[in-house]
């Protein structure tokens, strides 16, 4: 687990999951609402009292609703190489020859509850930091192609 500092901004900005997906004003699902008085409560189905999500996330933030799941499986790093055999190079000027494919950060998942950030990132880039992430950059995919010749 982990606190997501991200999570915590799209939530505050509404374009988060529980923020953004439904501006309208609803229901509270299973709350209930007194119809009583002071001194004899009376609490019956909420069936009128309703909320914005967005301005309820902004300006309540529930306890621990910005910590997320931090377990993740990661391909971060594949490469392939096929080396040519020196006696099929024959009368070429190369003494070897390798051609390859190489990827980084190729497939990440996390949990439902992380939709936020790659769990190895932080403001540091990634480093040591562990346990927070404030606001921190998606980590780079890259892949490529090589050739490699010696003479």
């Amino acid at each position: 687990m982990y606190f997501s500092n991200t999570k915590s901004n799209v939530d505050f900005n509404g374009t988060s999951l529980e923020t953004g997906g439904n501006r309208n004003p609803q229901i509270w699902a299973g709350s209930v609402i007194n119809t009583g008085t002071a001194g004899q409560p009376s609490y019956q189905p909420n069936t009128t009292a309703k909320y914005i999500p967005q301005d309820y996330f902004t300006s309540v933030q529930p306890a621990g609703m910005d910590i997320v799941d931090a377990s993740y499986i990661k391909l971060r790093s594949l490469q392939l190489e096929y080396s040519i055999p020196t006696n099929r190079l024959g009368k070429s000027p190369f003494g070897q020859a390798s051609i390859g494919v190489f990827g980084n950060n190729l497939f990440l998942w996390t949990p439902k509850s992380n939709k936020y950030v790659d769990p190895e990132m932080n403001s540091s880039g990634s480093g040591n930091e562990q346990g927070f992430d404030f606001t921190a950059q998606p980590s780079v995919r890259n892949y490529g192609f090589k050739l490699k010749v010696t003479f």
